[in-house]
């Protein structure tokens, strides 16, 4: 199972790999999760953005007011994309950043969900450095893209373990959506100042078209974006060119405060190559290169869950391969597991808040220390390209 702050992925050994966005609809006849959560009436049982929430005290409230630990929807999620059967051992690829106590409260929700099999975790960076391309004796820029949110890890070569993330830092509102945005803010461009209008609908609808044709855009030179704005309709051809000149400046801006996140590093953990994971584009790619200087072997969109799972039952049935440095759960019952507080104080539940956060944030951390609730933040994404800020909220698409 590979877990990251937009989607959830599971795959047995030798099977497909299913995917599916962190949305979970708890339905009376069993819970729902991904697509046609997302499609549910907006009054219902309805979670989302509850994997980048394991270890909150604060639940997460849902569409219909209910309040559910995040750690709990994740288990449930995780069922409903496992389907029937049972299951001899997960591995679960966990964001970089987690420490012992996310570890623990997702293992204690996966038990309270019924969950007997063995659990191990592995972070995300040390499943994609698995990779077979990827050389396994220089330290290793691992990039996590997601939708929304990024995670930038630097891992290096260990004798016991075969790999260990020495850094990482994450920034929420740095993803593909960046590029999405710089495909509308394109077509936009090209059409009359009140085009769009008051209607947000519409403009939502727009956002949905320039998605798609950013995927288009990843293999060819155009693509066409057919607009329904109360100002004009018809289609309107952009260009790759043209986006990456909007995407491009706002991407290498936020990378750069992610990469200052990661703090100094021993000369001998310096990266020598950049490995991209995830939602990648080539506007992405070509940023993290620029801002870098590394070359990265291809993206493999679903390597973190498929050759984690590959490497375990590798290793439970004696085939040699290179080490797997799983991390054993560290609880063994049925217990329910309280999370401590991340801040001086106690949250108490009636301060719940709904679970989308509007505005994107840079945590640097380091694994393995304490979190300093403290910390001066760094300077929010937004802050940096003014219009990323003004649109957030209206291209969006939950």
């Amino acid at each position: 199972m590979a877990v990251d702050a937009d989607a959830i992925s599971v795959a047995a050994y030798g099977g497909p790999v299913r995917t599916a966005g962190a949305v979970l609809h708890l339905d009376p006849a069993g819970p729902v999760v991904g697509g046609p959560a997302e499609a549910t009436p907006h009054d219902a049982a309805v979670f989302a953005d509850f994997t980048g929430r394991v270890g909150d005290p604060v639940p997460v409230v849902g569409a219909d007011g209910s309040a559910r630990q995040a750690a709990d929807l994740l288990a449930l999620a995780v069922h409903a994309l496992a389907g029937p059967g049972g299951v001899a051992h997960m591995t679960v690829a966990h964001p970089s950043g987690w420490q012992e106590h996310e570890r623990a409260t997702l293992h204690a929700a996966l038990r309270r969900d019924g969950l007997d099999a063995p659990v191990s975790f592995v972070p995300r960076a040390v499943a994609v450095a698995l990779r077979p391309d990827v050389p396994a004796d220089v330290p290793l820029l691992v990039v996590d893209v997601g939708e929304y949110a990024t995670e930038v890890s630097v891992v290096r070569p260990d004798r016991g373990t075969g790999r260990v993330v020495l850094a990482c830092a994450r920034a929420d509102g740095l993803g593909a959506a960046l590029v999405d945005r710089a495909v509308l803010d394109v077509v936009l461009g090209g059409l009359a100042p009140s085009a769009a209008g008051p209607d947000r609908a519409a403009l939502r609808g727009l956002a949905v078209r320039c998605r798609e044709a950013r995927h288009v855009l990843a293999t060819t030179g155009s693509a066409v974006v057919d607009v329904a704005l109360p100002g004009f309709r018809g289609p309107v051809r952009v260009d790759r060119r043209r986006v990456d000149d909007v995407a491009l400046p706002r991407l290498d801006a936020a990378l750069d405060v992610v990469l200052r996140a990661l703090g100094p590093l021993p000369a001998e953990a310096t990266p020598r190559l950049a490995v991209l994971h995830g939602d990648v584009t080539a506007t992405i790619a070509r940023s993290v290169s620029r801002r870098t200087g590394l070359q990265s072997p291809p993206v493999a969109p679903t390597a973190a869950v498929a050759v984690t799972a590959a490497g375990l039952a590798a290793a439970r049935s004696g085939v040699p391969r290179r080490a797997v440095p799983t991390i054993p759960a560290p609880r063994r019952n049925n217990q329910p597991l309280v999370p401590a507080p991340r801040t001086p104080t106690s949250v108490p539940r009636a301060a719940a808040e709904p679970a989308r956060r509007t505005t994107p944030r840079v945590a640097p951390h380091r694994p393995g220390g304490p979190r300093d609730p403290h910390r001066p933040g760094l300077p929010r994404l937004g802050q940096l390209n003014p219009q990323v800020g003004r649109l957030a909220t209206a291209l969006r698409v939950s």
